[in-house]
């Protein structure tokens, strides 16, 4: 990656990619997520890997369009969520025509091995199966 000039960082089996985004405009949520994933999806198809973006923003239609890009989508439920909320949001998601799965937040320790790139917590691990047996195949080419 650093060959193709992407500033990478190694760290355990993860690859960090620096945000290049410049000055975006702060409140521009949709166009930094836009700018985020297509950086990323040029660095995993270049290095044919799969790749996972989080994108802790409110959704708007703008950022919907964005969500639409990818191969799938992962909800992370809070657990003082009401499944009411919940719902609602994968009824919505559902209207991006992208598989969606959902998981609970990964315990801290696995969070912080997971961005050490150690292990991936089992919570995501469930999430991601959980598009593979519904016919999504996150991060392949044929997606």
């Amino acid at each position: 990656m650093r060959d193709r000039g992407l500033p990478a960082a190694a760290s355990g089996r993860l690859v960090w990619l620096a945000d290049r985004r410049g000055g975006l405009v702060a409140d521009d949520t949709a166009a930094r997520a836009a700018v985020m994933s297509a950086e990323l999806g040029r660095a995993a198809a270049f290095a044919g890997i799969p790749a996972a973006i989080a994108l802790p923003f409110p959704r708007t239609p703008a950022l919907d369009r964005v969500l639409a890009w990818h191969d799938a989508v992962v909800v992370v439920r809070e657990p003082d969520a009401p499944a009411a909320v919940i719902e609602r949001a994968l009824t919505s998601l559902a209207e991006l025509s992208r598989p969606v799965a959902t998981m609970a937040p990964p315990p801290r320790l696995s969070g912080t091995l997971a961005a050490w790139g150690v292990v991936a917590p089992a919570e995501a691990m469930r999430a991601v199966a959980e598009l593979e047996l519904g016919g999504a195949r996150p991060g392949r080419p044929d997606a």
